[in-house]
């Protein structure tokens, strides 16, 4: 819910830099440099908007590869410990063929 405040105020900062009262002059000028400001901040909002989810995305992702990394380094361990002790001998005296026939 915080990132979503932070990202909210983002927002607002982004607006609030971008919208500077507009100089006097021609009626036609204002309402053009207006429609230009509007669009541009509107276009800021989205921006913000893909920037913050890829950011999730990203942290996300980076939460995901922490984990496959531990998994792994899980797997290298018990794959040492089984290497280590394949070099048994088998204990049972041998039984020779001819009990077998």
């Amino acid at each position: 819910m915080s990132s979503e405040n932070a990202r909210k105020r983002k927002s607002e900062h982004i607006i609030a830099a971008v919208s500077p009262s507009v100089a006097q002059g021609d009626n036609a000028a204002q309402h053009q440099s207006m429609t230009m400001m509007d669009e541009m901040k509107a276009t800021m909002v989205k921006m913000q908007s893909k920037i913050d989810e890829l950011e999730d995305k990203c942290q996300s992702m980076q939460s995901d590869m922490d984990l496959q990394r531990d998994e792994m380094d899980y797997t290298k361990s018990t794959l040492k410990l089984l290497t280590k002790s394949k070099n048994w001998e088998y204990s049972a005296p041998s039984i020779p063929s001819s009990h077998w026939t």
